[in-house]
């Protein structure tokens, strides 16, 4: 949960620096936060994902955390059920979700893999930047000096 925090505090830094106003992030941030959500695991299953979408899952930090939650709620644990079709042990229960083979080892270095490309990414912005301001700087030949009017 610890490395989610900081992915999610990452990702706003980085939905900052690539938006050019606060309005722009304001709209973004959520939006983004929104289609993580619905493509997290919870509410869309990654097997069942339109193969145009699947990318989404991946990059989704929501998704990871929510699977290293259940992977370790759900792994050894025994259910009690009535019915033979009910759901019988925690293995059964990852395997609905899509989460079953994994552990949580591999939810950590996802996590972390997202959280080093939102630390990352907001300084291309400003690199960018000062190179385009380096190269629209005029000419030194072209550079008058600045002379008050009506000073002698």
């Amino acid at each position: 949960m610890t490395v989610e925090s900081f992915a999610a505090s990452a990702m706003g830094l980085t939905v900052g620096a690539v938006v050019p106003t606060t309005e722009a992030a304001m709209a973004v941030g959520p939006s983004l936060m929104t289609v993580f959500l619905v493509f997290g695991g919870y509410y869309v299953n990654a097997d069942n994902t339109p193969i145009i979408f699947r990318w989404i899952p991946r990059v989704s930090l929501i998704r990871w955390a929510f699977q290293g939650l259940c992977i370790n709620e759900f792994k050894g644990l025994q259910f009690d059920h009535q019915n033979s079709f009910d759901i019988q042990n925690g293995e059964q229960a990852l395997e609905r979700l899509s989460f079953g083979g994994s552990c949580i080892r591999e939810t950590v270095i996802a996590q972390s893999r997202i959280l080093l490309f939102c630390q990352v990414e907001p300084t291309l912005p400003i690199n960018q930047v000062e190179s385009n301001q380096h190269l629209a700087s005029p000419p030194i030949d072209q550079v008058r000096p600045f002379i008050l009017e009506g000073a002698n």
